[in-house]
């Protein structure tokens, strides 16, 4: 008579009959589609995202070289303006070609700092966040915002990283956005 562990060596495993369709928010429970990196409720990161949340001192430093850059382009251009004679010319092309590279930058989700950085802005899927939204809703609207309040709303949204769970800005919750260190795949 045969035992059953023998048998058990010619048993194959049950067919999955089902693929998973959704994953669960380990900080709110709540089921997502199995292709949001971001849960749909609490923004938290889901289990499955292949993304890292970018820390303050990286966010920090982008921001940093970002009016590093812009403060250089800007001084080199005030000194052809003070020139003269072709000086204006200069000036005016020098800060077409920094608006030209930064406008490439925003539609790959980035500034100049964040790329030099390695670091991203997605959406709750995981895509780079596109120049709509980079522009108007993480730029136009917070400046607008912070000039209605007197510069208020600029110090409250950058503090606001500081306390949130997912170090996200304010500007960051009206676009939707997370920023993320680049992996492998970016």
């Amino acid at each position: 008579m045969t035992a059953w562990s023998e048998l058990a060596m010619y048993q194959q495993p049950a067919p999955q009959l089902f693929a998973p369709t959704a994953q669960t928010c380990a900080r709110c429970g709540r089921m997502n589609p199995l292709d949001r990196q971001f849960c749909i409720d609490c923004s938290a990161m889901l289990a499955r995202s292949e993304h890292t949340l970018a820390g303050i001192g990286g966010r920090l430093g982008a921001n940093l070289l970002d009016g590093l850059i812009a403060g250089v382009t800007g001084a080199i251009a005030l000194l052809f303006l003070a020139a003269g004679d072709a000086g204006p010319l200069v000036a005016a092309m020098l800060i077409l070609g920094y608006l030209a590279g930064v406008l490439v930058f925003l539609s790959r989700g980035q500034t100049p700092g964040k790329a030099a950085i390695g670091l991203v802005c997605v959406r709750p899927d995981g895509t780079r966040a596109g120049f709509p939204t980079m522009f108007f809703a993480r730029y136009l609207i917070p400046a607008l915002l912070s000039s209605i309040t007197l510069g208020i709303f600029g110090i409250l949204d950058l503090l606001w990283a500081l306390w949130d769970k997912d170090r996200r800005t304010l500007h960051d919750k009206i676009a939707g956005t997370f920023v993320v260190r680049m992996g492998a795949s970016d």
